[in-house]
């Protein structure tokens, strides 16, 4: 393919690599002639575009429990493994292409032949397991990062099935062809000393310790996880004045666990989700927007929640998780947030602390600083590099 602008790609690279910030200028300068671009800040200066209410953003940072931190440790430890693995696999693939000895180390896990949790009984056995998968692949590490999202928002979530638009909405895009035995292993996988094993609490009693078992009480729907506790307790503030409330996800089986705690405390709500026929979309629209009556909350999808909705009946969103691309993210602000909105508008971030969410958000920062450098949309902020898995998974 012959690129007009670019001719000599290796020159152009050369220069990328050494001088990026001028690099970044001139990209600028070239994108402005060819582009046209149209953002409402820009258009209200002109007075082209009635001025908008005040919109605000707020994030709100949550500590996992105790239990739940306990087996999120321990499902981000096997995903390191595994990511390591995938670049130990990389690392010699290139290898034996190029000839060429790889001058860096892929793995600090993998790189000798002793385990390395010899002493933890636990991870000693997790690792004998990591060694019988010889071929690691990159839709298995998304996977896992798929897996460890959902994990911060309710552990339930790992053992439900994936649908397809949330497979696809993670970037994984042979999707249909995606093998999800090996979640489906990792969830059955005891991590501690046995699967039956049993101790003894201080009064007597036996409980199984297995953190990342089915049994585990920490996976069962009904209960209320850090950050649902936190998402309940904003709804039932804000569900104290006259406002109604947009609920974003881009997990289907999040928002249904949502809308049962809702209808146990009887507040009227709607779902939007991809499953819904488009021609039954308008009336809840209509119904969700009609001033004074209808429903306070709507549960929406964030693969939904694209161009096109006007639901400026509400004027609080309260976004449960974090997407790589947050562009779409400011798809779905921009629901509330348009011509038509008569109140200010208030936008809750939730994050769980000390999580990948939190390397998502730094991720999220990055992504949209290039994008506004270089004036592009969210074609080149949708997908993941391996340096920003390296990142995720805090391997140098």
């Amino acid at each position: 393919v012959v690129n007009p602008l670019f001719p000599h790609s290796y020159i152009i690279k050369r220069f990328a690599a050494n001088k990026p910030q001028q690099c970044l200028q001139r990209l600028n300068t070239l994108t402005k002639t060819l582009m046209l671009r149209r953002t409402k800040e820009g258009l209200q200066e002109k007075g082209e575009l009635k001025s908008l209410t005040e919109k605000k953003f707020d994030t709100i940072f949550i500590n996992l429990d105790e239990d739940e931190q306990e087996a999120y440790e321990k499902l981000l430890n096997f995903s390191k493994e595994l990511f390591s693995q995938f670049l130990h696999q990389k690392a010699e693939k290139e290898n034996a292409l190029t000839g060429v000895a790889v001058s860096s180390k892929p793995s600090r896990y993998l790189q000798t032949a002793e385990n390395p949790f010899e002493k933890h009984p636990e991870l000693a056995r997790l690792h004998k397991q990591l060694k019988e998968i010889n071929d690691v692949k990159s839709t298995d590490i998304l996977v896992l990062l798929l897996r460890l999202r959902q994990f911060c928002c309710h552990p339930a979530l790992i053992k439900k099935m994936l649908a397809k638009d949330e497979v696809s909405n993670a970037g994984i895009e042979d999707g249909d062809g995606l093998d999800l035995d090996m979640m489906e292993k990792l969830t059955r996988m005891s991590l501690n000393l046995g699967e039956n094993q049993a101790v003894e609490d201080n009064k007597g009693t036996e409980k199984a310790v297995d953190a990342l078992s089915h049994n585990n009480p920490l996976y069962a729907d009904n209960r209320l996880s850090s950050k649902m506790r936190t998402v309940v307790k904003k709804l039932e503030e804000i569900l104290e004045s006259q406002d109604k409330i947009l609920v974003v996800s881009q997990w289907v089986s999040l928002l249904d666990l949502i809308h049962g705690v809702l209808q146990a405390k009887k507040v009227k709500c709607v779902v939007l989700t991809g499953s819904v026929p488009v021609k039954d979309r308008p009336a809840i629209v209509d119904k969700f927007n009609r001033k004074g009556h209808g429903p306070r909350v709507m549960l929406l999808s964030l693969t939904a929640g694209g161009v096109g909705l006007n639901l400026v009946g509400g004027n609080h969103l309260l976004l449960l998780d974090l997407h790589w691309n947050p562009q779409l993210e400011s798809q779905a602000f921009d629901r509330i947030y348009r011509v038509g909105q008569e109140k200010n508008v208030f936008i809750y971030k939730f994050v769980t602390s000390e999580t990948i969410e939190e390397r998502i958000l730094n991720l999220q920062m990055k992504k949209l600083e290039i994008a506004n450098n270089v004036l592009t949309g969210a074609k080149h902020t949708s997908k993941l590099s391996l340096d920003d898995l390296k990142m995720l998974f805090e391997i140098s």
